[in-house]
């Protein structure tokens, strides 16, 4: 899932390689149990299901959503009680194969919700209730097809996680897409565990 609006440098000098960073952070707990999540799995969840949530999203002028904030960070929270340490991974940029193909097929057609939305919008009059309600119902279809994750959502979740968890959590930028930096942090032996869509895989589970 791409984060428009976040990116982080692709290349990187070993030295100062993010993921040597974290290694060397998770190193000081002698257990092994560190969970790797998946942060826009979270995030989406706790935007769509909030229609609260979804009618802050399209306000103008922007406003912050800390009921998304407060549920993700509720559902991280879950896994520090029971022990575990987490690295909240978060999409980076979009790379140019998904731009021409996944992105487009995705949301080419979001300019065509916008301009039915503010059709909508316009309408004054109504046959009918039945009328009335099957509007209201699509108005509340599309703006939420319309929400997408935006960086200040991720900077708001990520200073909410640091205040509230310290060193138990460390909150990374992937390149690219966050399952593929989940994957690499995992075949690096940092991560114990992975957190992704609805499912939670072990090491024995991915071999």
């Amino acid at each position: 899932m791409g984060v428009k609006g976040l990116s982080t440098p692709i290349i990187r000098d070993s030295a100062t390689a993010k993921n040597a960073n974290i290694k060397k952070l998770l190193e000081k707990d002698a257990t092994k149990n560190i969970i790797g999540i998946d942060m826009s799995i979270l995030i989406v969840k706790a935007l769509l299901g909030s229609p609260n949530s979804v009618s802050l999203y399209h306000s103008d002028p922007k406003q912050p959503l800390p009921e998304v904030t407060d549920k993700v960070v509720s559902s991280v929270k879950m896994y520090i009680s029971e022990g575990y340490k987490a690295v909240c991974v978060f999409d980076g940029i979009t790379h140019k194969l998904k731009a021409e193909r996944a992105h487009v097929e995705r949301y080419e057609k979001d300019q065509d919700m916008i301009m039915e939305l503010e059709n909508l919008y316009n309408i004054r009059i109504f046959d009918d209730e039945v009328s009335l309600r099957g509007s209201i119902d699509r108005v509340n279809t599309i703006r939420k097809k319309l929400c997408r994750t935006r960086a200040d959502m991720i900077y708001d979740i990520k200073c909410e996680l640091e205040k509230k968890f310290g060193e138990k959590v460390v909150c990374v930028c992937a390149p690219y897409e966050a399952d593929h930096q989940l994957a690499a942090l995992f075949r690096q032996n940092i991560i114990d565990y992975v957190h992704t869509i609805e499912v939670i895989l072990s090491a024995w589970e991915q071999i």
